[in-house]
């Protein structure tokens, strides 16, 4: 079983914030909601339009206009793993703007095997948690959302569940193109734990601050992304790294340790743009420093840390790609739809 917990890690510590991915449960839910997040480095909640996945992300980004939409979404892995989305909004007049959606990850048939390495049969690993999200704007550029989340996980015959909840605080000024938002994730609790006695583990909370802005008369808006604000240090040390040499190459005077203070503050940024041409067409950049220190190989940095992505909208209908590389050989392809059926029915009728 080992084995199993083992690559199930990996994964998940590869696809959110690497090393200190690992010192949660649930990690699946940091994952990013759809093609046009995946391309913006995996968090974008500095802005707030018709795409209903930036909404399950940031639920203050719900509004009456989203009112009917359904977004889906997959994203193909490499180890034959797959996860995806699901979410659909509704709008109560004078009351709140609501969304529902499952996100899921599914690992692969598994071989089991006892403690010798044989094999004796096979199974499904899978992560799985249903989100339900309320928005509202209570004044002219202020909106508060909250999202409650239920959540399941299955190895094999081990399992754990848990609740989280979001809530979240968004100023959106459209006359400058200025949006911010203060968003704080997975406030929750881990019901039981995947072996009965063990400590209840933490959920993977974060506390984000984000801003974007769009120049008049320029198609770019930048975004800048603020994680892990409660606490200063996530820089992983590795311990196989040991300097004790001068600058003159003696040995015998061991050097101060490296202090590493711009590395330490550059991994909680994520800065990105997204390009937009005649309100049809979007291309996304993003770079996210946290991915490439902890993701590129010492000698062939790649691009790893960088994202892109390509959006196209027509009428009622907007697809999002967005692809993510990690470290050389190893990207993520996102897929995502957004389907406005209130225009469609509108339109019908």
């Amino acid at each position: 079983m080992k084995k199993i917990f083992t690559s199930i890690f990996l994964f998940i510590s590869t696809l959110t914030y690497a090393q200190i991915g690992g010192e949660n449960t649930f990690e699946f839910l940091s994952l990013p909601k759809s093609g046009r997040i995946t391309a913006m480095g995996g968090s974008y909640i500095s802005n707030i339009d018709h795409d209903l996945s930036l909404a399950i992300q940031n639920p203050a980004g719900l509004h009456s206009s989203m009112h009917k939409n359904f977004n889906i979404g997959t994203n193909i892995f490499y180890g034959n793993v797959i996860y995806g989305h699901a979410a659909y909004a509704y709008d109560v007049k004078k009351i709140a703007t609501f969304a529902v959606s499952l996100q899921y990850v599914n690992y692969g048939k598994m071989a089991k095997t006892d403690e010798a390495g044989n094999q004796i049969g096979s199974f499904r690993p899978n992560d799985w948690a249903i989100q339900i999200g309320a928005g509202r704007q209570i004044a002219p550029k202020y909106h508060l959302g909250a999202n409650l989340k239920f959540i399941s996980s299955n190895i094999e015959q081990y399992h754990s569940g848990g609740m989280a909840l979001d809530v979240a605080a968004s100023y959106l000024d459209t006359a400058k193109n200025f949006c911010a938002t203060l968003f704080i994730k997975d406030i929750g609790v881990q019901f039981n734990p995947y072996v009965k006695g063990q400590k209840r583990e933490p959920l993977p909370f974060d506390i984000q601050l984000g801003f974007s802005y769009k120049p008049k008369f320029l198609p770019f808006r930048f975004s800048l992304i603020a994680h892990n604000l409660f606490r200063w240090n996530i820089r992983y040390d590795d311990p196989r790294i040991v300097d004790n040499t001068t600058v003159f190459g003696d040995s015998s005077e061991i050097k101060k340790p490296k202090k590493y203070i711009f590395d330490k503050i550059a991994r909680h940024f994520i800065i990105g743009t997204e390009i937009s041409i005649k309100k049809v067409v979007r291309i996304n950049f993003a770079y996210n420093h946290m991915n490439r220190a902890e993701h590129a190989f010492e000698n062939k940095k790649s691009l790893a840390g960088f994202s892109f992505g390509l959006g196209v909208h027509v009428k009622q209908i907007d697809v999002s790609y967005g692809i993510q590389v990690f470290a050389k050989g190893y990207t993520s392809h996102h897929f995502s739809v957004n389907i406005d059926f209130g225009k469609f029915i509108k339109k019908a009728s």
